[in-house]
């Protein structure tokens, strides 16, 4: 196979050769990994970037249309570029909307603070009251915005004030899945116009 060029094994890819992929895929191996050498996040392994890179890749080999300007090199390296940028976006997008969900959690905290001290009354009473509440307004909020059970769990948590290593050990959940479960409630809120 190493007198065929890209494009050739190409068309051999897209009737099913399978093994043309996989040669095709070493011979790009080098670039890729060099790619992926400049992506980093904390929820991610370099093996986590490698895969979305093949995946990447292996998409470009699919969708690459034989053009007289585009070479298959600069089309396949930009897909894998993009693609690995467009998740760092996202992830980062994922940050600032948790940062803000936990913002809610101190605001909320700070009023229910205030609340407690300003009545006075008892304190036990209060505490059920108000975590009563607590659960009415996530179920209010997760039936409103319709947040999965995983969602419902990790922002009923944050609103407790767990941390995501204390989340995790309650729930069994990795970081990532957290994280996945506060964006896509951020997503909502934002859909529905409960958070900007």
């Amino acid at each position: 196979m190493i007198e065929l060029t890209d494009e050739m094994l190409i068309e051999r890819i897209k009737i099913g050769d399978d093994e043309a992929f996989e040669y095709l895929l070493r011979r790009y191996k080098i670039l890729i990994d060099k790619i992926v050498r400049n992506y980093y996040l904390p929820s991610y392994e370099t093996e986590d970037f490698g895969q979305i890179a093949s995946m990447a890749f292996h998409r470009a080999v699919l969708t690459y249309e034989r053009q007289d300007n585009a070479s298959f090199y600069a089309y396949a390296l930009s897909c894998v570029r993009n693609k690995l940028v467009s998740l760092y976006r996202h992830e980062l997008l994922k940050t600032e909307y948790i940062a803000e969900i936990q913002e809610m959690t101190v605001v909320m905290d700070s009023r229910e603070s205030y609340y407690v001290e300003k009545t006075n009354a008892l304190e036990a009473e209060k505490e059920a009251s108000l975590e009563r509440n607590r659960r009415k307004l996530v179920d209010k909020i997760s039936k409103k915005y319709l947040l999965g059970t995983v969602e419902q769990q990790c922002l009923e948590a944050l609103l407790d004030g767990l941390t995501y290593s204390e989340i995790s050990e309650a729930y069994g959940f990795d970081r990532v899945k957290i994280s996945n479960a506060m964006a896509r409630v951020r997503v909502k809120f934002k859909k529905y116009g409960l958070i900007e």
